[in-house]
């Protein structure tokens, strides 16, 4: 963890970086304003419009940023969500405790956020009536037994020049094979190999 640093992205939030793959957590632009415009706005908002039961599948919870802002959406807007989540490589609290998600959205968040980072893996934890955390500290490629269908997939892993063996097509399919019909599938990442490929999974693709 000490490869680990907290830089401060454009929108003042805060965001991560990994000096081992020279990679960010976030996008130095705005790391709260990259997760509201891609994961929660198109991905769990898009859902949310006709369901009131909501299950997100994402790979790659980091620092928990998705999640709390799912959250907020779940309290302010009265939807039950279950949120799975993978991550290999758990944080320190010492980081944890550092990032300044919380001091954006309001004091009362502060609370959430570290629940969101006090779990067993693979225990479901209720961190409020409306939202229930399950993160499995286990990589895509390692998971065969998780018993869930997700109505949106948050695909939320480093670059593909940074881990390409997670954006394998066999991966794209596994999380494919999570979704509900006609489920949401959304990542930061527009690289034409990867649209060729969920394409070829005969998914929609469309950029944001």
């Amino acid at each position: 963890m000490s490869d680990i640093k907290i830089i401060c992205s454009e929108d003042g939030s805060h965001t991560l970086y990994n000096a081992q793959l020279k990679e960010t957590y976030h996008s130095t632009h705005g790391a709260m304003q990259e997760s509201m415009h891609v994961f929660i706005n198109a991905g769990f908002n898009e859902v949310a419009k006709t369901k009131e039961n909501v299950v997100v599948f994402e790979v790659g919870y980091g620092t928990g940023l998705n999640a709390l802002l799912v959250l907020r959406e779940a309290i302010e807007k009265n939807i039950k969500v279950k949120f799975y989540s993978l991550e290999p490589y758990p944080l320190s609290q010492d980081i944890i405790s550092h990032l300044n998600y919380a001091d954006k959205l309001g004091k009362e968040y502060k609370g959430y956020f570290e629940q969101l980072h006090q779990y067993n893996s693979g225990e479901p934890k209720i961190i409020h009536p409306n939202f229930i955390l399950t993160v499995y500290n286990k990589k895509l490629e390692e998971v065969e037994d998780i018993p869930l269908k997700a109505d949106v997939v948050f695909f939320d892993a480093f670059a593909p020049n940074k881990q390409e063996e997670v954006w394998l097509i066999e991966n794209l399919m596994k999380a494919q094979n999570f979704l509900v019909e006609e489920g949401v599938f959304v990542t930061y990442c527009a690289k034409g190999e990867l649209k060729r490929n969920l394409k070829n999974l005969q998914m929609s693709v469309e950029s944001l």
